[in-house]
């Protein structure tokens, strides 16, 4: 992410780089999620230890960089209200993506491994 922008094109890049990122995240996760459920109950157990170690973790990353470049916005002219529409819509995907890495998580080693409180912890 750049310190200081010039101009609305590298505003828009960082954007685009952004969602990008998200979108490689949610196809990671969505490809490890489907690699756990078609193996044992270990493999739900290393996706639950991925979710908070490399999933959640991103999430973060990726909400703190957003933030980070909404808050440099301040210094570039001429942005549009749709570059803020558009931060603010990805700023809510990237919420509901780290709600739906952990709700599934939990939602899989649950029904997954019945009894089994390893999984919940």
């Amino acid at each position: 992410m750049r310190k200081k922008y010039r101009s609305k094109a590298e505003v828009i890049e960082d954007i685009r780089f952004l969602e990008r990122s998200l979108s490689r995240l949610t196809e990671s996760f969505r490809l490890e999620k489907d690699e756990a459920l078609a193996a044992d109950d270990m493999s739900l157990l290393r996706l639950r230890e991925r979710e908070k170690n490399h999933y959640g973790p991103e999430v973060r990353r990726l909400l703190s960089d957003l933030r980070g470049l909404r808050h440099r916005l301040k210094t570039v002219q001429g942005l549009s209200s749709a570059i803020f529409d558009n931060l603010n819509r990805l700023e809510s995907n990237m919420k509901d993506a780290g709600a739906k890495f952990t709700g599934t998580v939990n939602r899989l080693c649950r029904y997954g491994l019945q009894g089994d409180s390893q999984c919940t912890e």
